[in-house]
């Protein structure tokens, strides 16, 4: 039976672009099919590839985007007496299913196994590809999540992404992806397995969140008055758009977007 496997990959960068050639070759050494669905075009992923798709359909949202998305995708640190909420740098989630659908239509058997660009295979996973199941999930942070990093789909369960058409269909029910798909297939013939089979793979080399950035930073503490933190101290500002700061006898100043105080706030413990 031919394998296939659908690679999903936003190549942006010298490092997307190596991790997604060594996860070709990768499902090539076991035997796959693979199809490569990618924002850009690259002339190494497609000689390599068995199918390149470009999705020219990049709805992937930046933290400006946020507010009038409704999306609260921000991640914590603990600093003093204050939690501090950054913004995650985007939230791709809709720009997956599009990267998802445009490849579904490129499958010639009844399955294809789906991984992240960064999940390079270093053993088979046969016990998971052959399921009876319409698909295999594995869960992720809770009970009613699964990672969308790496997941099997028969053709037979393509449907229930497809129906995702538009960011306004996935704004309906505007969570994160990997609850939004247990809820997509729980009622479906599924499998949701414990643990992901991670010794088979040099997993997760691009870790999605970006690293935070403290240091000179302001957050909305209230309606009022503004936190800004400099070397791990804090100091309450009343609210503005626009601060200068002297730090060692030189002038900082930061002019903050309108969107800026909706993704980066702080509370008190």
């Amino acid at each position: 039976m031919v394998k296939e496997c659908l690679v999903l990959t936003h190549t942006d960068s010298n490092k997307s672009i190596e991790d997604t050639l060594s996860c070709i070759r990768a499902l090539k050494r076991k035997g796959y099919r693979v199809i490569v669905t990618d924002h850009f075009f690259n002339k190494d992923i497609f000689q390599l590839a068995d199918v390149y798709v470009q999705s020219y359909d990049n709805p992937i949202l930046k933290p400006e985007q946020y507010r009038a998305n409704r999306i609260n995708h921000v991640v914590p640190t603990e600093i003093e007496d204050y939690t501090l909420y950054n913004p995650v740098s985007s939230f791709a989630a809709f720009a997956i299913i599009k990267l998802l659908q445009a490849g579904f239509k490129h499958v010639t058997t009844d399955r294809c196994l789906v991984l992240n660009y960064d999940w390079e295979m270093t053993q088979d996973i046969d016990r998971y590809y052959n399921t009876e199941k319409e698909a295999v999930f594995f869960r992720y942070a809770d009970p009613k999540s699964v990672y969308t990093s790496i997941f099997i789909l028969k053709k037979s369960l393509f449907y229930v992404i497809n129906n995702i058409k538009t960011l306004d269909d996935y704004k309906k029910n505007m969570t994160y992806l990997e609850w939004r798909f247990y809820n997509m297939f729980k009622d479906q013939n599924v499998d949701f397995v414990d643990g992901v089979p991670i010794h088979c793979f040099i997993a997760n080399k691009h870790y999605r969140i970006s690293e935070k950035q403290t240091n000179y930073q302001f957050y909305a503490l209230d309606d009022d008055n503004t936190l800004f933190v400099k070397d791990q101290e804090v100091k309450i500002l009343p609210r503005k758009q626009s601060y200068t700061i002297k730090i060692k006898n030189k002038e900082f100043t930061a002019n903050l977007s309108k969107e800026h105080f909706y993704s980066h706030y702080a509370i008190k413990k």
